[in-house]
């Protein structure tokens, strides 16, 4: 089970095997997405509501805090489903570094 403290260890992580991202949906941008290492060039992905609601309140804050955020340089990528999104970076701050 993901949790708040998992998240944001995972997050921090962008070349682990153990990795986690969150994503917005190129035309809803109301839709979040995570998605994780799925293993032999696998990426596994599912909407925020499939996730505990804590995970959809911190993420949102988060990004209202500004760290997360999407760079300008950000492509679509194609998750499966018609669907493309776009993922977030992470602002490294004090807080997140810990």
């Amino acid at each position: 089970m993901l949790t708040e403290e998992s998240f944001l260890k995972r997050i921090k992580q962008p070349n682990s095997p153990n990795w986690l991202a969150v994503g917005v949906d190129t035309q809803d941008n109301s839709q979040l997405y995570i998605a994780v290492n799925g293993g032999m060039n696998n990426i596994n992905s599912a909407p925020i509501e499939s996730y505990a609601p804590e995970i959809k309140t911190y993420t949102l804050d988060m990004i209202a805090k500004g760290e997360l955020y999407i760079a300008p340089s950000a492509q679509p990528y194609p998750i499966g489903q018609g669907c493309s999104v776009y993922f977030y970076s992470l602002q490294m701050t004090k807080k997140n570094r810990k």
